[in-house]
């Protein structure tokens, strides 16, 4: 897809080396011993000790149950049951130890320097529940088109039972994944059931956002997608480095699916409806 898009980058770090599972209360349980870091560049220790252990309980949720899901397997859950329920289950830490942690100097992209670090090395014990989601909370999202010519304009409605938040995002054929919305322009995108999100709607054109079907060079078709996020409240992605898609073109440099995924795992079910929108761009 070509946009116009504003870029951000974060490198995430991760180590797995251990992984078991056992039956507790009736709930499998899935341990599992994970490193996360927070950076200390304009951050307190403190600060940055919180980011570390939150970098390290998603690292955990993705190596207990999400490290098989992907763009495709949801495309294939939607297409043969018609929704995601339980496509990207909700994880949930039972019981974690802290096996060690102290401040380090990493090298990071982009940096002269080698810059400080809070480092955690942590077992965890992660539960995944695949409960359905309220029937009473869904959401409808669709295109102007399914296929596309390269240059053709894209529309996207979006359609909720109830009043939300809504974040999306474009996934593209190679896995990555781009925000959408929302973004600079559009903080907290709150939509109502009697009034469904149009995007871009006149407001966003009139300020010269658009969304252009594109193909790379040296393809003469891809299939991409679009996944919509509803919520109970607005989305707080933690420190990554999934890139805003608006004002410039991507440069590639963004995160997979696979770390998104990782953040709607700590959502509840109840709290969020998800739709997916698989389409083809052609030369």
């Amino acid at each position: 897809m070509s946009l116009k898009r504003i870029l951000t980058c974060i490198t995430p770090f991760v180590l797995i080396p251990f992984i078991s599972a056992y039956q507790a209360t009736g709930e499998t349980v899935t341990w599992v011993t994970v490193e996360g870091t927070g950076s200390m560049v304009n951050a307190k220790k403190d600060e940055a000790r919180v980011r570390a252990l939150e970098d390290a309980r998603f690292n955990a949720f993705h190596e207990a149950v999400l490290s098989g899901i992907s763009a495709e397997s949801l495309v294939v859950n939607f297409k043969l049951s018609g929704n995601l329920t339980g496509a990207i289950p909700y994880c949930r830490i039972t019981d974690k130890k802290i096996l060690n942690e102290g401040i380090e100097r990493i090298n990071i992209k982009g940096e002269d320097e080698p810059v400080p670090v809070y480092k955690v090395k942590i077992k965890a014990g992660v539960i995944q529940e695949t409960e359905s989601t309220s029937p009473e909370f869904s959401i409808n999202s669709s295109l102007n088109k399914l296929r596309f010519t390269d240059g053709d304009t894209i529309h996207l409605n979006v359609q909720t039972t109830r009043d939300c938040y809504i974040a999306v995002f474009n996934i593209m054929e190679n896995n990555k994944v781009i925000k959408l919305l929302p973004n600079t322009f559009k903080k907290n995108i709150l939509i109502s059931k009697k009034n469904p999100l149009s995007f871009p709607d006149e407001h966003d054109l009139k300020n010269g956002i658009s969304l252009v079907a594109h193909i790379p060079d040296g393809k003469k078709s891809v299939t991409e997608m679009f996944y919509v996020l509803a919520l109970n409240t607005p989305l707080a992605l933690r420190e990554s480095d999934i890139q805003e898609g608006i004002y410039h073109r991507y440069d590639g440099q963004t995160a997979f699916f696979s770390d998104l995924v990782k953040e709607v795992a700590g959502i509840p079910h109840n709290e969020r409806a998800e739709s997916i929108i698989s389409y083809q761009i052609i030369k």
